[in-house]
């Protein structure tokens, strides 16, 4: 429950502050604008949110499956690894940026593709911590806006919402983000204490993503500071992205 009722707590402040900003609820939350997402940012989707749908569609479908089988630890295992994994410890930490960002636009993208992702995935995760429907929370958690609550079924998946290359990119990025954690923990560094970190890859498009998702990977590991990122070929099979940041 606690990890929902963060999870909760965190989304309403923000998007009370998005609100202050001149933003509207009926922007983001309408039904004909929930069931467009996920929206694109400068003509492509964000990489964060191809991803977290393409995963709930994959858990949606583990879920609906389990259930018709009778292997209910299945089911719960897979909405455990979807709200807990995936949403809280990697989509929340990872877009909390765009959430608050100065570019309305940027934002307002964010705030759909959130929306829509948090009605889905907080039906699951009632359905499965709590064995209740999601109304019984929501007017709690959000303060009388019941245009977003998490009330309804389990949300059925959107074949747009599938996406490989996504999901592959992420699992990528994360194995970066828990080289550079378990590094930390192995040199027993200061949690707070900055230190250069340089990442080698004789793969062109690997140091892109790495280059590019850089701010992404230095706030979920907890960065103090911001974060600076080079990359420079090194030779004809072999470029290097060096960035300087917490790891």
């Amino acid at each position: 429950m606690n990890k929902i009722w963060n999870a909760a707590r965190f989304l309403f402040v923000n998007l009370d502050k998005f609100e202050e900003g001149g933003g509207k609820l009926e922007e983001l939350a309408a039904p004909e604008v929930r069931v467009k997402a996920p929206y694109a940012y400068s003509g492509s989707v964000p990489l964060v949110d191809a991803w977290i749908f393409a995963r709930l569609a994959a858990t949606v479908e583990l879920v609906n499956e389990a259930l018709a089988t009778y292997r209910f630890h299945e089911a719960a295992q897979g909405v455990y690894q979807f709200f807990w994994g995936d949403f809280c410890d990697w989509y929340i930490e990872w877009v909390k940026p765009e959430l608050q960002s100065a570019d309305r636009e940027r934002a307002t993208v964010a705030w759909k593709n959130v929306i829509r992702d948090v009605r889905c995935s907080a039906t699951a995760a009632c359905i499965r911590s709590c064995h209740f429907d999601g109304r019984t929370m929501a007017p709690v958690a959000a303060k009388g806006r019941s245009e977003v609550h998490c009330a309804g079924p389990i949300p059925e998946t959107q074949s747009r919402w599938k996406n490989v290359e996504a999901q592959k990119n992420v699992a990528l990025i994360q194995e970066v983000v828990t080289a550079l954690r378990t590094i930390r923990a192995e040199l027993k560094l200061d949690p707070k204490k900055k230190v250069q970190a340089d990442f080698w890859t004789g793969d062109a498009a690997t140091s892109n993503l790495v280059e590019t998702n850089l701010r992404a990977i230095t706030k979920i590991r907890r960065a103090i500071g911001t974060a600076n990122c080079s990359a420079a070929d090194v030779s004809s099979r072999n470029r290097s992205a060096a960035f300087d940041g917490a790891i």
